[in-house]
């Protein structure tokens, strides 16, 4: 009873904090407050009704589900695909490319290894092939490559536009997936890809 109390009241002051400042409009705390009461409501219903623990057990079902397809993975990387350009536009000023990549490629050395021992996935060098070698030192340069032009981009040019012409990558791929890798795509697949470059070229020139 005292940690539930101490949660709406918790909830209420940092939102209005937020609206006394005039960070966000009155609106919004009303908003955030409305949804957090309907999450609640939501999961204290499912409780009655199916019984204690059901809200729990329903969520890992469904969480198990999501992770288990491919689709929200390709989609949580959209959206950290979309972070990394927001944050790479306010955090590139002032600083070289190459110097910002480097940062950068430390960060994701650190959070690599965390997620190689998180998982115990490691194994041993001599169990790779030199052909895995080859391309996974020939992907590593080319990606040292991309962020190099990314970073030296955001720097002089608009967020969503640089976004928008990077992301014609997925047209490059696509084409040499058919002509190298052999893979093939539907006539509705050659239409999302030709939407997807109209779209970014759109975007690009308009930023």
């Amino acid at each position: 009873m005292f940690v539930a109390a101490g949660t709406v009241l918790l909830t209420g002051l940092v939102g209005l904090s937020r609206v006394f400042p005039g960070v966000h409009y009155p609106t919004d705390g009303v908003g955030g407050w409305c949804a957090g009461a309907a999450w609640v409501v939501l999961r204290l219903s499912a409780e009655s009704f199916f019984g204690p623990g059901a809200w729990g057990d329903a969520m890992e079902s469904v969480m198990r589900a999501m992770t288990s397809t491919w689709p929200f993975w390709a989609f949580a990387s959209a959206v950290f695909a979309a972070l990394t350009a927001i944050f790479g536009k306010i955090g590139v000023e002032g600083v070289g490319s190459a110097f910002a990549t480097l940062i950068r490629t430390c960060v994701i050395l650190l959070v690599a290894a965390a997620m190689v021992a998180g998982t115990k996935s490691y194994q041993s060098l001599a169990s790779i092939g030199a052909k895995t070698y080859l391309f996974l030192v020939l992907s590593g340069v080319a990606t040292g490559l991309s962020w190099l032009c990314y970073y030296q981009a955001l720097k002089t040019g608009p967020a969503a536009g640089v976004v928008s012409i990077d992301k014609l990558s997925v047209v490059i791929v696509a084409v040499v997936g058919v002509c190298v890798l052999g893979e093939r795509l539907s006539a509705m697949g050659w239409l999302g890809v030709a939407m997807i470059a109209g779209g970014a070229i759109l975007v690009g020139l308009q930023a």
